[in-house]
C-alpha cells in the first residue's frame, strides 16, 4: 500500500496526464494538525483527506466545471460558489421548517469533496462513516455510494486507464469519468 503522500501524487498526477489544471500546493501545512475548516473534528476525516485537502489551491478539470476542495476553499469566505453551495440551494429551496431540518441534519453528515457544474450540478461527498458517496440535482440528499473510503477513491482515480488496478468497490461516477477522456 502506497503512502499517503505518494497516494495523492499519483492521483494528482493523474488527473493532470488527462488535462485537469494543478495550482499552487496548498499554504497550508497538512503536518500541523487541525487544519479548521468543516474536516476539522468530523468524525468522517482522515489524515489521508486532510493531506489531499491541503495539497494544492486549485485541482480542476480543463473547462473547470470540475474541482477538488481545498483548504483554501473550505475556510474562503464570500466566494461566488461556495464550498456547501448545493446544502445552501436545498435549504433555499425547502417548503417547510421540518424540510429545512432534514437537509440541515444531512449536511451535518456529509462534507463535499468535489464539485461539478458541467450539465448539471453535482458532488463527491465524505459521509461521517468515511463512505465516499455522490449526489446530483435536484434532489442533492438522494446519494449513491461511489467508494468504501477516501483511500479507495483516490486509489480508484490514480489506476484510471488501468483496469486491473481499479479497486472493484469503487464506483466513479460518469461526470467524473467523462474528464478523463
Amino acid at each position: 500500500m502506497p503512502t499517503d503522500a505518494a497516494l495523492i501524487d499519483s492521483a494528482i498526477a493523474r488527473l493532470s496526464g488527462v488535462g485537469w489544471c494543478c495550482r499552487g500546493s496548498g499554504k497550508f501545512n497538512h503536518d500541523r494538525g487541525d487544519m479548521g475548516g468543516p474536516l476539522s473534528g468530523f468524525e468522517g476525516s482522515s489524515a489521508l483527506l486532510e493531506a489531499w485537502g491541503a495539497r494544492f489551491g486549485e485541482l480542476s478539470s480543463s473547462d473547470q466545471t470540475v474541482w477538488f476542495l481545498s483548504q483554501e476553499d473550505y475556510n474562503a469566505s464570500g466566494e461566488p460558489f461556495a464550498w456547501d453551495e448545493f446544502r445552501r440551494i436545498s435549504i433555499e429551496a425547502a417548503v417547510s421548517e421540518t424540510e429545512k431540518l432534514k437537509i440541515a441534519a444531512f449536511w451535518r453528515e456529509h462534507v463535499p469533496i468535489l464539485l461539478g457544474v458541467a450539465d448539471n450540478y453535482w458532488y463527491l461527498a465524505v459521509r461521517s462513516d468515511g463512505v465516499v458517496v455522490s449526489g446530483r440535482e435536484p434532489e442533492f440528499e438522494a446519494t449513491d455510494q461511489i467508494a468504501p473510503d477516501f483511500r479507495a477513491l483516490l486509489t480508484a482515480i490514480a489506476a484510471q486507464g488501468n483496469a486491473a488496478n481499479t479497486p472493484e468497490t469503487v464506483l466513479l461516477p460518469r461526470e467524473l469519468t467523462a474528464t478523463f477522456q
